[in-house]
């Protein structure tokens, strides 16, 4: 029985010369992963990107999932390894919510991961202090 948590796994798929067969046995290795991992895949939507593809499983739980969960879970449907990398050190920051998103433009210049890490912890620390100060802006009557 599927309880009331739903959630949208997104996953950025980076190989471009699929046929329409290799991307519905694609959706269906992913969709017998989910249910074996517990999950009721509902819905799944794709969109051709420049590089591969975009898609989204919307999955319903009979139990709540944690920001890292939800993180692994597109990793094991075979997002892509530098957005996975991304998002599990997102989640384990506290802002994986505002970040969860799949890429809308490509960094112009590649970096070895552990810099990209080092510049990605750096935008979560800015935006969560950003957050901090309009939370207690809101608080204080000024």
């Amino acid at each position: 029985m599927t309880g009331p948590y739903e959630y949208v796994l997104k996953i950025d798929l980076d190989v471009p010369f699929l046929t329409d067969e290799d991307i519905a046995l694609w959706i269906e290795t992913r969709t017998k992963m989910l249910c074996e991992l517990g999950l009721r895949p509902c819905e799944v939507n794709y969109v051709r990107t420049k590089h591969g593809w975009h898609f989204w499983f919307k999955v319903s739980s009979s139990q709540a999932l944690s920001d890292r969960e939800i993180a692994l879970l597109q990793l094991l449907l075979g997002d892509d390894h530098r957005r996975a990398t991304f998002n599990l050190v997102r989640a384990e920051a506290g802002s994986f919510k505002v970040f969860n998103v799949l890429f809308s433009k490509k960094l112009k210049k590649k970096w070895p991961m552990e810099k990209l890490i080092l510049h990605v912890l750096r935008l979560i620390i800015a935006w969560s202090l950003f957050e901090t100060v309009r939370e207690l802006h809101e608080e204080v009557e000024i």
